[in-house]
């Protein structure tokens, strides 16, 4: 027969928190700063001994570091800024990695508070494969309480017991696991097509290197080189200050394609970054790699950022194996996911028995536990430390005097409900960005493709009136206002439209088709061209010098460039784009 193990404290937790990740803790902290002399605070974990494993980046602004500081003191926070495992970006916010964000706020647990006597740790029996999380965790709403398995408590370990904690504030913070939610019978958020736009890429891959021996993250955040909006190009940077000149040069789409099956005609979509002794890139894929494909791949994208030497010397990770630790450790290196968008609505549920204030309690979803946040975008990790803060601030309010729980309820919502709607909103934005380079990339391909012999004849015509240039430079009488202009009209389009001239020399070499923009390139140069022949009509022009004549007639001789009113982007004649997937349907896990 199973033990029974009623709650510690007779009266129950203030605050139970469900998670050991930096939501769960980082609202269990808020939970004790605000604790009454006999409160105490619940703290549970399935995965205690896999605390400070994860290496992602995560991304952090000044206001979310504030809360941190506030949580765990200024002197952690120092402590780890000394040590770069809180690097400070380039123009703002900092990065640290997930593991590192656990560790600083479970050693200021530690410091700051005692175990059994402001928090109770308990170690909870994880889940097993096929158990339905509302078999394994039963919550109460009415009584307010919650009952799972576990395996020890405050650091002793224990036989499975069936232990019932009672809250008066319960925090689902459980990670993409969403074991709450689900025992509350709450399905896998549903991707809803009415308020949020599809992903149209939806494979990624997360691969964890160390950075170069003897070197610091710091030095790799101000070395990189952000690409431009329509994809990295081969540039030189001039050397500034205490970084030398580098040269980014990223490999083409043809190898991507190639080597590793990148259809899609724009680039796929990569950051680096980087903290402590490790630099991490995060980047689309193609769906049926590998792991070890993957780690290669990303590590290929590194050169749309840094420089080649730069990334000869970054190396692989190495655990220790032998143990359960490193070997997890040695998994989570490459990760691969789907994101697939969820919900963003949920904030809070009120429970208990609401008659009273003092029997009422409430359920707040914190972090992962019930929406899927779109990493690329750096609304991951903080936007739960903002409803942790968030938290923190309910309570205090809830410390006041005359303070009255449903309007402190109130606005933790409605302060809840703005973060979200602003997460909705830059991933939207992010979204539609995304998608509009891959519409954007695949016409240009096509006008590419179909015009081909046009930018090559213009840009002869080019070379031509170039190379006349050069020949008469020192020849002022052969000079004429007309070659003048035509020579300066042609090398501005030139200037301007680089890199659909580039294009032409060798498709193979291209990096993305964003920015191949050729029919406003041919649009421009008719324009250019009816400009010149209304200021130098051909009845007034000396046709007895042979370069007037040749050159007049090769700009007429080029093709008219008739305008489209409506152009499909993906025609019936293209191969479908695996870049542009259909729309997802069931929020699945990001890291």
């Amino acid at each position: 027969m199973k033990a029974k193990h009623e709650p510690l404290d007779a009266e129950g937790y203030q605050t139970v928190a469900i998670g050991t990740g930096p939501i769960g803790l980082a609202a269990a902290l808020s939970a004790l700063r605000h604790c009454k002399q006999n409160e105490k605070v619940a703290i549970v974990a399935d995965r205690l001994e896999e605390l400070g494993i994860r290496e992602q980046i995560l991304y952090i602004d000044q206001d979310v570091l504030d809360f941190l500081t506030k949580l765990v003191g200024t002197d952690l926070i120092e402590l780890y800024k000394a040590e770069l495992t809180i690097t400070p970006g380039k123009q703002s916010g900092f990065f640290i990695t997930t593991g590192d964000l656990e560790k600083l706020l479970f050693t200021a647990l530690k410091n700051n508070y005692q175990e059994g006597v402001h928090f109770d740790l308990f170690q909870a029996k994880k889940i097993g494969p096929g158990q339905k999380s509302a078999d394994a965790i039963q919550i109460d709403q009415q009584n307010t309480t919650i009952t799972m398995q576990t395996i020890g408590t405050n650091g002793k370990s224990t036989a499975p017991t069936e232990t019932t904690l009672k809250f008066k504030y319960l925090i689902g913070a459980d990670g993409a696991k969403r074991s709450i939610a689900k025992s509350l019978g709450e399905d896998e958020p549903i991707f809803d097509v009415t308020t949020q736009h599809p992903l149209p890429h939806t494979k990624h891959v997360v691969a964890i290197f160390r950075i170069p021996e003897g070197t610091s993250p710091q030095a790799c955040v101000h070395m990189k080189v952000a690409p431009e909006s329509t994809g990295p190009e081969r540039k030189v940077v001039e050397a500034t200050g205490s970084l030398p000149e580098r040269v980014i040069d990223p490999c083409p789409l043809s190898e991507l394609r190639d080597k590793y099956g990148w259809q899609a005609y724009n680039r796929p979509h990569s950051q680096v970054l980087a903290t402590r002794d490790v630099i991490y890139i995060g980047a689309e894929i193609p769906a049926h790699l590998s792991k070890e494909e993957a780690k290669e791949y990303g590590k290929l994208l590194m050169r749309d950022h840094l420089p080649q030497e730069y990334i000869d010397r970054i190396q692989d990770t190495a655990y220790d194996v032998t143990t359960s630790f490193g070997k997890k450790q040695d998994q989570l290196r490459v990760s691969m996911f789907d994101i697939l968008l969820g919900d963003l609505n949920q904030t809070l549920r009120v429970c208990g028995d609401t008659a009273h204030e003092e029997t009422t309690g409430a359920m707040f979803f914190m972090g992962d536990s019930r929406k899927n946040p779109l990493y690329t975008t750096g609304t991951g990790a903080q936007t739960g430390i903002r409803e942790a803060s968030s938290f923190d601030e309910f309570l205090s309010s809830m410390s006041m005097p005359d303070a009255e729980l449903g309007k402190c309820l109130a606005a933790y919502h409605a302060h809840a409900r703005a973060i979200l709607d602003k997460v909705g909103e830059t991933q939207e934005k992010w979204i539609l960005m995304r998608e509009g380079r891959v519409k954007d990339a695949v016409k240009n391909f096509e006008d590419f493709n179909k015009h081909k012999g046009d930018i090559a004849s213009i840009s002869l015509l080019i070379k031509k009136v170039n190379q006349w240039r050069d020949e008469t430079a020192e020849k002022a009488d052969e000079h004429s206002d007309f070659l003048d202009e035509v020579h300066k009209n042609l090398n501005e389009l030139l200037d301007k439209y680089k890199k659909v001239f580039e294009c032409c020399k060798d498709p193979d070499d291209i990096t993305s088709y964003n920015g191949v923009n050729v029919r406003e390139m041919l649009q421009h140069f008719k324009e250019m061209r009816e400009a010149l022949f209304l200021k130098y009509p051909k009845e007034n022009m000396d046709m007895t010098s042979q370069a007037v004549a040749d050159i007049y007639q090769q700009l007429k001789s080029q093709l008219a460039v008739e305008p489209r009113s409506q152009y499909a982007f993906f025609s019936s004649k293209q191969p479908t784009q695996p870049a542009a997937g259909p729309a997802p349907t069931q929020g699945t896990k990001s890291p």
